[in-house]
Order: structure tokens, then C-alpha cells, then sequence
């Protein structure tokens, strides 16, 4: 009867420490996930060659376009892929309902890291 108990005691503290290892390994799993979709933009790394337009405006929100393509609203960062090792004009928009739109044509090579921080004026 000793015998049976103490197999039985086994048996249940093995199933228990299965589940519990199991329940520990499923928990790191879950942490990493959740940390691997918590980078911020700011460290978001960027190849040497790619081109990339940041802008911010007063008010925020307010819509881009690049050559006519919308792409996202301030404050953005771009990376612009087609731009090549021949510098090549782009036109940037930057617009918002009430106030007028700011236009900037500037010359792109793969490789430039632009800023245009602006203030748009209410119409």
C-alpha cells in the first residue's frame, strides 16, 4: 500500500512539473513576442544608400505626398526607393483642410537623409 502511494505521489509531482515547465516556457515565449512588437520608430535602423524625408509640421495630421504619391501623415519619415546614384527631382506636398499647401521641389540621391520641420499657414 506504501508502495502505491508513493508511485502515485511520483506520477502526480512529474505531471506537475510538466505543467509547470510547460506554463514557464509558453510565458517566455509570450514575453519575447510582445517585446519584439514594442520597437519605437526612433531605432528603426536604415541602410546607408536609403534615402529617407522626414517631416514635421504645425499643425500635425496634415497629409504628404511625394511626386503626387500619397504617403502618410506629418510627422513622417519616408524612405524614398527610387531614388538612385544620378540625383533626380521630387516634389513634396504637405497638406491640411483650412490651411495652404506647402510645395518643395528638391533634388534626391540614394543616400540623403532630408528634415523639413514647416508651419502651415491658415488660409
Amino acid at each position: 500500500m506504501k508502495k502505491i502511494a508513493l508511485i502515485t505521489i511520483l506520477v502526480l509531482n512529474t505531471i506537475c512539473m510538466g505543467v509547470a515547465i510547460f506554463l514557464f516556457f509558453a510565458a517566455i515565449t509570450k514575453a519575447s513576442v510582445k517585446k519584439e512588437n514594442k520597437i519605437p520608430v526612433q531605432e528603426e535602423k536604415h541602410t546607408a544608400q536609403e534615402t529617407v524625408v522626414k517631416i514635421a509640421s504645425s499643425p500635425a495630421d496634415a497629409k504628404v505626398f511625394i511626386n503626387g504619391y500619397y504617403k502618410g501623415k506629418t510627422p513622417a519619415e519616408i524612405t524614398v526607393s527610387s531614388a538612385s546614384e544620378t540625383p533626380k527631382r521630387y516634389e513634396i506636398k504637405v497638406s491640411k483642410q483650412g490651411y495652404s499647401a506647402w510645395t518643395k521641389s528638391v533634388l534626391l540621391m540614394a543616400g540623403d537623409k532630408k528634415f523639413f520641420e514647416l508651419e502651415l499657414e491658415k488660409e
